[in-house]
């Protein structure tokens, strides 16, 4: 069962745990090398740190990297912390199959030994690594790298947990998993539901108000249609809301016409209770047992698909509301219940088959014209076009790392009829000790699924035919750069063998990328499973990436994309839900913060991350002891700046300046002075001033962090581009 967890890696100190919220106590671990194990990081001892207390894990010095890793027996969800080190969440023993979580940046001083580290994913194995390939002594690292782990704790939950003791459940419409700390849903919610905790429903009753029927009504003075009249607070018949059928009948059967093909989510039924308390004694609950809900096409139940079928619930268990989640399309909804002569039916269900009901709820989207009754439904395209999914690849940018020919992207180019070299349909690869093979899809895509084709050589594919050992152990990632390392691994062969491997193989992928990854080694002095080929190929003969572009507008093979500026949009309208920083408008045509054409940097060392990152809350930090000029030039169209806001973090002195021309005429120069750890500044610009160029100069002492970078615009224009 997967696991949610939250890590605390504490060096060396600890805080106070409970040791059964501690997912890595006592559990199996391992390390490069040792003088002292590494299960001491684990053993929940830590009250002497000196190599003497044989309570730490010690590593033989290094002087490339050393490796520690706990094996939490499941995957997990975790936070952590520490010192100079990556912290890497994989499901297998090699950090580059997982996700890098946390590396260290100058967190860690001679006063500060104990850090928390926001951190969260899913996986098995927690991996510490430190490394001193790219480091040089004398800039506050070590010659070497060491493992000194006093203590390792990874909290967490089962899945479906939260909070101190995994005694608090995750909202009930959150699929797969929440906070630790706050419950708050950080899986998907059931569909139409939204909110941190799922809380929000947003989806139309499409059975409201619609044409419905039903067999041997007991009186029209309670037609059918009083089950979708929106009306289920009071539930007794003689409350004009609720419907009933005659006496002494074998069938039961209640249905809605939803006028047109619709794609259901949700169905609600009401029981008739006559507001006589709930359960056993209650002679509805009696008859309410053993319903069905059929969709179909059809007013004939014997077309369609059994949505729902009571058949889990007796007379204690049974809900007088019952919510019902069902992914299928269909036009009519369709209660049926029956007790058929000659029939044992379980015990305390009803003599005969009644359908006395209040109200019937049917939630989803409509099929047709989607997206246009109600924005709310915004089902990701993928579930809407599973079978007009686009070849995101084909004929797109290609690269290999050691080319036989030159050539990548015959991988691409739709043909494998023949998977020869000899017929030139197929990307071949020099043996190597890895190769790695990509493909750029040009922007970010909801990637569904691949399709890969090995060469063959033409020849009979079994044991006996040498290529099948060459693509034994490869592996996919999706990323948004060329670097594997930046992605997410989508599949790693551990399974196949020569015997068992197909010449082709389908790989589902649900994830965003641009960039499609394939990858595979042979190490020297790694020992590779029998049967696998002493060098890595990339014998490729086709790579189909199948998917939707994302973001899109649903309609047929999702072709229609959203406005270029625009993160989201409500499919089928092309309306912007919400535009990318800088844009407004529907269409996020609109222009309204000053677009920058060119960054430079006077005075400076060293600055985490990219200058975009400006921007956002995350910012960029800065180290020297100087003042440090952050030069802005801004296009044409965006001279008429109102304003420069921003947030500075461990400066106490800025100097902001706006330039008029590239001579440097109407400067205008603004500076201040405050003693505080953390303000955010606003210096508004001259009514009549333009600004080629936008200067902000904090003094760095001996670092300093500037976020929120915001210059908004006195008039909005229309991108023509």
């Amino acid at each position: 069962m997967n696991l949610l967890v939250v890590i605390y890696l504490l060096i060396p100190l600890a805080l106070c745990q409970d040791k059964l919220d501690n997912l890595a106590y006592k559990k199996l671990t391992w390390q490069t090398s040792q003088i002292y194990s590494s299960e001491k990081a684990v053993d929940g001892l830590y009250t002497d740190r000196s190599p003497a207390g044989n309570q730490c894990a010690i590593s033989k010095p290094s002087p490339t990297n050393v490796t520690w890793l706990v094996d939490l027996g499941d995957q997990t969800l975790f936070e952590s912390r520490f010192r100079n080190f990556s912290l890497y969440l994989s499901n297998t023993t090699i950090r580059e199959d997982g996700f890098m979580c946390f590396h260290e940046n100058g967190e860690v001083n001679g006063s500060n030994l104990i850090l928390t580290v926001g951190c969260e994913g899913t996986g098995q194995f927690v991996i510490y690594h430190n490394s001193r390939e790219s480091k040089s002594p004398g800039d506050g690292f070590s010659e070497e790298a060491y493992i000194e782990l006093c203590e390792v704790q990874v909290i967490g939950c089962p899945l479906s947990f939260w909070g101190h003791g995994c005694s608090k459940q995750c909202p009930k419409n959150c699929l797969e998993h929440c906070r630790y700390s706050t419950g708050e849903c950080i899986g998907i919610c059931s569909q139409g539901f939204t909110g941190k905790s799922c809380e929000n429903y947003e989806r139309v009753n499409m059975a409201l108000h619609r044409p419905t029927f039903q067999l041997n009504t007991v009186s029209e003075r309670h037609p059918s249609s009083r089950l979708v009249d929106g009306k289920q607070s009071e539930l007794h018949i003689n409350n004009n809301q609720c419907s009933s059928t005659c006496n002494y009948q074998c069938y039961a059967m209640w249905r809605v016409d939803l006028q047109n093909t619709r794609r259901i989510e949700r169905i609600v039924v009401y029981s008739r209770t006559d507001n006589v308390e709930w359960g056993e004694d209650n002679d509805f609950a009696r008859k309410l047992l053993g319903f069905s809900i059929i969709v179909s096409n059809t007013t004939d139940l014997r077309d369609g698909v059994v949505c729902y079928d009571n058949t889990d619930y007796n007379i204690s268990t049974t809900p007088s509301v019952v919510d019902i989640f069902c992914s299928v399309v269909g036009r009519y909804v369709i209660y049926y219940n029956e007790r058929l002569p000659g029939v044992t039916y379980p015990e305390l269900y009803s003599q005969y088959a009644f359908a006395d009901l209040c109200e019937v709820e049917v939630y989803g989207c409509p099929v047709p014209g989607y997206g246009h009754e109600d924005s709310a439904c915004t089902i990701p395209c993928s579930q809407m076009c599973k079978n007009y999914l686009e070849n995101l690849s084909y004929m797109k940018q290609t690269w290999l790392s050691s080319p036989f020919d030159g050539s990548s992207d015959k991988a691409v180019d739709g043909r494998f009829t023949s998977r020869s070299i000899s017929d030139q349909q197929c990307t071949i690869s020099q043996p190597n000790a890895t190769i790695t093979w990509w493909v750029n899809l040009g922007k970010v895509y909801m990637i569904d699924h691949i399709v890969m084709y090995f060469r063959t050589e033409n020849l009979e594919w079994g044991i006996n035919n040498g290529y099948t050992a060459a693509f034994l152990g490869f592996s996919l990632y999706i990323s948004n750069t060329t670097e594997k390392e930046d992605g997410i691994l989508c599949h790693h062969d551990t399974t196949y063998t020569r015997q068992t491997i197909p010449d082709h193989v389908s790989i589902e992928c649900p994830y965003h990328g641009q960039y499609v990854i394939f990858y595979n080694e042979r190490l020297p002095g790694v020992t590779y499973p029998s049967g696998y080929s002493s060098k890595a190929y990339g014998d490729l003969c086709e790579v189909e990436v199948y998917g939707c572009p994302s973001p899109v507008a649903d309609i047929s093979q999702c072709s229609n994309p959203c406005p270029e500026n625009c993160e989201e949009c409500f499919p089928g309208t092309g309306y912007c839900i919400r535009c990318k920083r800088g844009f407004e408008g529907i269409a996020c045509e609109m222009v309204c913060q000053a677009m920058i054409k060119k960054y430079s940097i006077e005075r400076h060392n060293n600055y985490t991350g990219s200058l975009e990152d400006l921007h956002t809350s995350k910012g960029v930090t800065f180290f020297g002891d100087y003042r440090v000029s952050i030069d802005m030039f801004l296009t044409e169209e965006s001279k008429n700046v109102a304003s420069i806001s921003f947030t500075v973090h461990k400066t106490s002195d800025v100097m902001v300046t706006t330039v008029e021309g590239r001579d440097f005429r109407g400067l205008a120069f603004n500076r201040v002075t405050k003693e505080k750890e953390h303000w955010d500044m606003t210096v508004p610009t001259s009514i009549f001033s333009t600004a080629y160029l936008v200067s902000i100069g904090p003094l760095a002492r001996p670092s300093f962090t500037l976020s929120n970078l915001r210059l908004p615009l006195r008039k909005c224009y229309k991108n023509t581009r």
